[in-house]
């Protein structure tokens, strides 16, 4: 999962563990129900987990740092993309690969509203301000307004873009295609402004990145025969 408060959940087995990066420190153990983990990840507020396999998903929530955890609630659905846990942990956006369409759901409720009719979805992420979404389908990404559902910016053929993220300040947005290369978007002229990375040679797929909060830097997985490697981007500056 991606860091969270200067932590991160990885599954190992029947289990979820949080570790601390700066010492590798495991400082809890969450017994799960899942027979296989295929995401895992924290709220914002690193107070909520989540684990899926493809076709359940289940959310944990401690008041006490971890010392004690409850099962908030269990999803039975099949889902491509990894899911999103945002506004405190309380909403879960998640695709219905069945019935292609996207969902808000209430986390203790289960209410669900439906976000979208998308051709089959592959990707998700949220920006910092957990205001805007965005989506990525086969051949085309959008990105959407959680509260108005007004579109902000719809691009479509766009060389197969795998996976988007939005830069810290939400002004800009990168997409990644399968050959590895990284493309940026300006938002509010939903404008391309260009390539950021292109891999010298054929690498393997990227299969996560993260943009670091604390300086222009970019970590990148790829996935090859060897198994992944990261590499780290520090992007070029922009004038907009």
């Amino acid at each position: 999962s991606e860091l969270v408060n200067g932590q991160f959940a990885v599954a190992l087995n029947r289990r979820i563990v949080l570790v601390q990066v700066h010492d590798q420190r495991v400082t809890a153990e969450v017994d799960s129900p899942l027979h296989q983990h295929r995401d895992v990840l924290l709220s914002s507020s690193g107070e909520r987990l989540l684990a899926s396999s493809g076709s359940s998903i289940c959310i944990w929530e401690t008041t006490d740092g971890w010392v004690t955890n409850r099962l908030v609630n269990r999803f039975d659905i099949e889902h491509f993309a990894v899911p999103v846990l945002c506004d405190g942990g309380n909403t879960l956006i998640v695709d219905d690969d069945v019935d292609r369409q996207l969902f808000s759901i209430d986390v203790k409720t289960k209410e669900r509203r439906l976000i979208s009719s998308f051709t089959r979805v592959r990707h998700l992420c949220i920006d910092s301000s957990e205001t805007r979404l965005g989506i990525v389908s086969n051949d085309a990404f959008r990105v959407m307004d959680r509260k108005t559902s007004e579109t902000l910016l719809d691009a479509e053929n766009v060389e197969i873009a795998s996976q988007i993220r939005f830069t810290n300040d939400g002004v800009t947005l990168m997409d990644c295609r399968r050959d590895g290369s990284i493309h940026v978007w300006h938002l509010p002229t939903k404008e391309r402004l260009g390539l950021l990375f292109r891999p010298k040679s054929t690498i393997g797929t990227l299969m996560r990145w993260q943009i670091a909060r604390e300086s222009p830097r970019m970590m990148l997985e790829f996935a090859n025969d060897y198994g992944g490697f990261h590499l780290l981007v520090t992007p070029a500056r922009s004038s907009r």
